[in-house]
């Protein structure tokens, strides 16, 4: 997941290239230190998921912004450059980053898109770039089923890419309040990032658990209470919201979206099983 160690990589690996680097190239050489070093391979801050351009983290994307709002790099269309006098770089990547820039540094963006592509053939399934792909790739898509993820403890590139490589198409939003302390997660921002790589938002809020109902239930007695709670009142009285839900996974292969990791302690199991019962699917949780 990122980290505060995101924005000084970034740093240390504009200043190992010469102090400048066009963006495609940036991200393509932050995914190859995560690849092929084994500092990248244990410490890089970064995932990835399959973009425009082959591999993508938006959360570096983010930690660039920071970067420029701190007056540490300059961006234009084309490049990433950095300011005269930065500083505070990450010392602990020197040897993986070296690496990569003597490695790539100096490839033309088609070569080192090219290399890229052909070795991770995953990262070209939505390229922009096909005339540079040698063995095409197409997204995998999955059975139909009532599939269910929780984005606990994931980045959201990571997130976005399990996704993809899972052939989910979309995700159905069962918060009751779809916002997030954790970058990428809340709704405005989950909703682009799905449909930037051609997946499908639907917001669900009615199905969530609300907060003040959760304040308290962290024991497992009380959660097994609130989750069986949970499920008689939205059988009762949620028909419409579970009509919709039901259709929709008939349709398409979409998870039901919460934030715990473990489907058993999230209301999303219960809905789950409801919904199962009605479209005679089956539940996977991912």
């Amino acid at each position: 997941m990122a980290s505060a160690d995101g924005p000084r990589l970034i740093g240390e690996l504009l200043n190992q290239a010469g102090g400048s680097l066009g963006h495609t190239t940036l991200m393509k050489l932050l995914f190859l230190l995560s690849q092929e070093t084994v500092w990248g391979e244990e410490e890089c801050p970064y995932e990835f998921v399959p973009y425009r351009f082959g591999p993508f983290s938006f959360a570096a994307y983010r930690d660039l912004a920071k970067l420029e709002a701190e007056g540490i790099v300059e961006r234009n269309e084309r490049r990433v450059t950095l300011a005269p006098g930065a500083h505070a770089f990450l010392g602990g990547a020197a040897a993986a980053v070296s690496y990569v820039v003597a490695e790539y540094g100096g490839r033309s963006h088609r070569d080192l898109l090219a290399g890229t592509y052909r070795r991770y053939p995953w990262y070209s399934v939505l390229t922009e770039r096909a005339d540079l792909v040698s063995e095409p790739v197409s997204l995998p898509t999955a059975p139909r089923a009532v599939y269910t993820v929780g984005y606990g403890g994931r980045s959201i590139d990571g997130f976005l890419n399990h996704l993809l490589a899972r052939g989910l198409q979309g995700v159905i939003d069962v918060r009751s309040r779809p916002c997030s302390r954790v970058f990428g997660f809340a709704k405005s921002r989950l909703q682009d990032y799905l449909q930037r790589l051609g997946l499908s938002y639907v917001g669900e809020p009615g199905l969530g658990v609300p907060p003040a109902q959760r304040q308290g239930a962290d024991a497992p007695a009380a959660r097994q209470a609130l989750l069986c709670a949970y499920g008689w009142r939205v059988a009762e009285a949620r028909t419409p919201d579970l009509e919709r839900v039901a259709t929709a996974v008939r349709e398409r292969p979409v998870a039901l979206l919460c934030v715990e990791a473990d489907p058993a302690a999230c209301h999303r199991s219960i809905l789950a099983g409801i919904v199962a019962a009605r479209t005679g699917l089956p539940i996977v949780h991912l």
